[in-house]
């Protein structure tokens, strides 16, 4: 299955997360550093540090969407006024951001800005695997300005510092804002994911089930790894892969010593063609290049420099320059990706069509089950009661303890009783034995 393959080697991987100092084990307070260090970004990216985006919360979707259309505006104006408390969120904008078109689009945010002073975040800890005892509010108070378009939001200084203190303490993560706009609530989180690690230089990063669980909410479904894949994990890679250009792969492994599967790694490729280079532009906009592509770039260029044994320093910048311009390596990289990305599709709907292959093949079940249950039906009822009775007795005679119990009471009131699910199948198997 793509997205789906178990792997039980036990790489030796360190999956500890740098976070600010100012968390303690319960928790995390509400200090803020004396000289933060705020990193100025554009209003096009979602910047948040990693200790918030690993964190856990059962924010809907339009609270989660609300909470990053929050991030630039937060950074804009603690920019200004760094006691900044109140950030406002216009509606038309807002409206115009994620191309919502319900016409009470007043009512739609105004519900979902006050729900958020109900809902509260924790952190977790990688090294002990296990969430942090105390809650963090996600806002104090929504103002709702009818006449004005407008909702002002109070946010706690913690989760203002969290949307606006970047530095080596504070380690953080971005994406742009237009990457979640078609995004549903999974995906999204899958989303704040991959963006934490895929600097790194092999784009993977590995998480523990239980951790995966709390994060996308299904600590109580999906009890099966293969159900938490196929209707989570792999379902939002979908969803990224037909939205973004990202690439999502799982790798399910066990390392307590059994197949019991306890960890994921999650690895990200990139798609890269004309489509996607005019879509996304993450990379160094001076040169006009995307993020992997200027990777794929320099990397061209610095092959070049030790392969030539280049050492002028000058002469170095001279030809970056010139792969620069000459877009060295893109048109190789691009047709490779172009492969992939056919194979991954192909990979995509093959799975479609089991799914779909199962979904017939479970309904044609059920429709002759029902079908041979009618027939048993049709049959019993042409029995009289005295024959009936044997049948129902032989149900009865076969249960054992509570069951047999309740299949007696009920048997008084229910005519139908044999066709009840827990019954229907000892009821055929009779049925058919009858002559």
């Amino acid at each position: 299955m793509s997205g789906f393959s178990y792997n039980f080697s036990v790489p030796n991987m360190n999956v500890n997360i740098n976070s600010s100092n100012s968390f303690d084990k319960k928790g995390a307070n509400n200090k803020t550093e004396d000289n933060p260090v705020r990193i100025p970004y554009s209003d096009k990216w979602v910047v948040m540090q990693n200790a918030l985006v690993y964190s856990i919360s059962d924010l809907s979707l339009e609270e989660r969407r609300m909470i990053l259309y929050l991030s630039p505006i937060v950074r804009k104006e603690v920019e200004k006024n760094p006691n900044q408390q109140v950030f406002t969120i216009k509606i038309a904008d807002y409206a115009k951001e994620y191309n919502i078109k319900n016409k009470d689009i007043y009512a739609y945010v105004k519900k979902f800005s006050k729900s958020l002073k109900k809902k509260s975040f924790v952190l977790w800890a990688f090294e002990d695997n296990h969430k942090y005892e105390q809650d963090i509010q996600w806002a104090y108070q929504a103002d709702y300005k009818d006449y004005e378009g407008r909702v002002d939001i109070h946010l706690p200084p913690k989760v203002i510092e969290m949307l606006t203190v970047f530095d080596q303490k504070n380690i953080y993560t971005k994406y742009e804002k237009r990457l979640l706009i078609n995004l549903n609530s999974h995906a999204l989180i899958l989303l704040e994911l991959i963006a934490s690690f895929e600097s790194q230089r092999n784009r993977q990063k590995e998480f523990t089930i239980e951790y995966l669980r709390e994060k996308f909410g299904c600590t109580e479904n999906y009890k099966k790894i293969s159900d938490f894949n196929r209707y989570v994990l792999y379902k939002s890679s979908k969803d990224l892969a037909e939205n973004t250009h990202y690439i999502v792969d799982f790798d399910f492994q066990a390392k307590s010593g059994g197949r019991k599967i306890t960890h994921v790694v999650i690895k990200v490729k990139y798609k890269v063609n004309e489509k996607m280079k005019e879509k996304i532009r993450t990379g160094d906009e001076e040169h006009g290049l995307a993020k992997l592509e200027y990777e794929i770039v320099i990397e061209q260029a610095e092959k070049y420099i030790e392969k030539r044994g280049v050492t002028d320093k000058q002469h170095k910048r001279n030809i970056i320059k010139k792969a620069i311009r000459e877009r060295w390596g893109l048109d190789d990289q691009q047709g490779k990706q172009e492969t992939e990305n056919e194979k991954h599709q192909q990979r995509l709907e093959q799975e479609r069509q089991k799914e779909e292959q199962k979904q017939k093949e479970e309904q044609a079940q059920k429709e002759q089950a029902q079908k041979e249950l009618l027939e048993c039906e049709e049959k019993f009822l042409s029995m009289n009661e005295a024959m009936q009775n044997v049948i129902l007795d032989s149900i009865e005679n076969g249960l054992e303890g509570s069951f047999r119990k309740a299949f007696a009471e009920e048997r008084k009131t229910n005519k139908k009783i044999y066709a009840d699910v827990m019954y229907s199948a000892k009821f055929k198997e009779l049925m058919k034995n009858i002559g």
